[in-house]
């Protein structure tokens, strides 16, 4: 849902569309809940007659006292973001850059943004399944094609497990 190319992930199921925008709601919720609440604790200390006084209303009203909270304030801005990015920002064309899309709009979405850098900067690279079958393709040749398929896979087996330095598979009882 982060790479804003296939952010509506209609190739998907409902439900698991569903459980995908719960779980990203839930993380901006608690990404953005943190700088907040940083920001929360320095108003807090600019202010000590503002927290006072909502300190004797609590005492005073009890569990029916709701505050200003920045909970709140974090899950409304976070819920406006993340409603933003999901139904007004438009599709960006397959071929365009995602990381490139979120350099540019860091500043509209900051806690997406966050949360992009470190969810698409991994790279989606196959190197051990391609060796596997480079090896494959290495030891099925013209002159070997005859290799019963359960002999392919204890070649490649072997191949793939074995250790840098040589070791004896044998070893002989010196005695």
């Amino acid at each position: 849902m982060l790479d804003p190319r296939f952010k509506h992930l209609k190739y998907l199921p409902d439900d698991v569309r569903e459980e995908a925008q719960e779980r990203l709601t839930q993380l901006v919720r608690e990404d953005g809940g943190e700088e907040i609440a940083d920001v929360g604790v320095e108003l807090a200390e600019t202010s000590c007659k503002k927290a006072r006084l909502e300190s004797d209303f609590e005492q005073l009203f009890g569990a029916h006292f709701e505050s200003s909270s920045k909970k709140k304030r974090v899950n409304s801005d976070a819920d406006d973001e993340l409603r933003d990015y999901c139904q007004r920002t438009p599709h960006i064309p397959t071929m365009d850059n995602p990381l490139e899309w979120w350099a540019e709009n860091t500043h509209r979405f900051p806690r997406l943004a966050k949360l992009s850098r470190s969810y698409l900067a991994i790279p989606a690279t196959s190197t051990l399944s391609e060796r596997v079958f480079s090896l494959a393709g290495n030891t099925v040749t013209r002159q070997r094609s005859s290799l019963l398929p359960s002999h392919v896979d204890a070649l490649v087996f072997l191949n793939a497990n074995q250790t840098s330095g040589k070791v004896d598979v044998i070893v002989e009882d010196s005695e």
